[in-house]
């Protein structure tokens, strides 16, 4: 019986050992699979710290029960190495810069309901050169220089050569969905670049519908009003998404000049809807970042915001022409997402 007891123990100490390496095989598994159903894709937006918050008690348990300072401390260095793997120690941002820096400072937001003006406030203390906005359809920046297509409005002290909605292709388009970003092209002193402004749809309805399969409505992923229901389509939903990310990196591949691409992508900055940007493109924010990084969710309501940010659906990629020295969010929880400030400078 003695024995028995001295198995349990030792059990129950390297539990969470065993629970945290599941969730890494997990993740790697999320990360390099080529196809998404909803289950897989519910589990990409599981946010970092509160896995970590779930699993907690079951360390604490296991300290009490188990006895085992080894296991307690191989425990707490997977948690940590967890916690930190999207965490970046690069400069980060600095709000205030000389009005004539070399660098191009970039910022994007997804306004949603917020009106123009509140995102005047952060464009006064952190003096972008250019801003690229989604989901804008009123209000007015003071730029000398503004084009607009569709959603996306482009503001920038350089001059706009052109502003266009980009159409996605035949297959890859679902319920509706014609266009898959803005493109607009800009000249500052030295030559063109292009920006292009992404705003992917929502999850938050096959989300919801995945969780109204699992609890029988109980339980709703993410808030939003309206649909949220189980429809059977939801797996069509995720196939999309990866056809409008391969269309989209597709065109930014031939593009002729210098590439900036910015925006919400409203998904995780990992796995298969992410993929097609790998090797193409750099993230701002895993070059020159600070922190996690994380966007959403800002001033939101319900179980699912809890107190702070936890995904980072909001980035900004650049083309190799350019080097990231810094990026950053903008310091605030008033608005559904955190607007996106990335410092760039021409390589050659």
């Amino acid at each position: 019986m003695r024995a028995f007891l001295t198995f349990l123990r030792r059990l129950v100490a390297w539990l969470p050992v065993a629970a945290m390496i599941l969730l890494w095989a997990a993740a790697l598994w999320l990360d390099r699979a080529e196809r998404l159903d909803w289950r897989m894709a519910t589990l990409l937006y599981v946010p970092t710290a509160p896995a970590l918050a779930v699993w907690a008690p079951v360390f604490l348990v296991s300290v009490l029960i188990g006895r085992s300072w080894p296991a307690a401390l191989a425990g707490l260095l997977l948690s940590a190495l967890w916690y930190f793997q999207d965490f970046r120690f690069g400069p980060g941002l600095v709000p205030a810069r000389p009005e004539q820096s070399r660098e191009l400072r970039i910022l994007t937001w997804n306004c949603g309901e917020n009106e123009a003006p509140s995102i005047g406030e952060v464009v006064g203390v952190y003096r972008p050169d250019v801003v690229v906005v989604q989901d804008y359809w009123r209000g007015k920046l003071d730029y000398p220089h503004e084009k607009r297509a569709g959603e996306f409005a482009c503001f920038s002290r350089f001059p706009i050569v052109s502003g266009d909605l980009l159409p996605l292709p035949e297959d890859a388009r679902h319920r509706g969905r014609k266009n898959m970003a803005g493109r607009f092209v800009l000249e500052d002193a030295r030559r063109r670049f292009a920006v292009y402004a992404v705003h992917m749809p929502t999850p938050r309805n096959q989300l919801n519908g995945g969780m109204d399969r699992l609890t029988g409505g109980r339980v709703r992923w993410m808030g939003g009003e309206g649909g949220g229901q189980w429809t059977g389509d939801e797996n069509a939903h995720w196939d999309w998404r990866i056809k409008a990310g391969q269309a989209l990196a597709h065109r930014v591949a031939e593009e002729k000049f210098p590439v900036i691409v910015a925006g919400d992508f409203n998904a995780p900055p990992f796995g298969a809807m992410e993929r097609p940007f790998s090797g193409l493109l750099r993230d701002a924010h895993v070059a020159a970042g600070q922190g996690h990084g994380d966007t959403f969710p800002g001033d939101q309501q319900g179980w699912w915001a809890l107190v702070a940010p936890w995904l980072r659906l909001d980035r900004i990629l650049v083309s190799d022409e350019w080097e990231v020295l810094g990026c950053g969010t903008a310091d605030s929880e008033r608005w559904e997402h955190r607007p996106v400030i990335a410092d760039v400078v021409r390589k050659d």
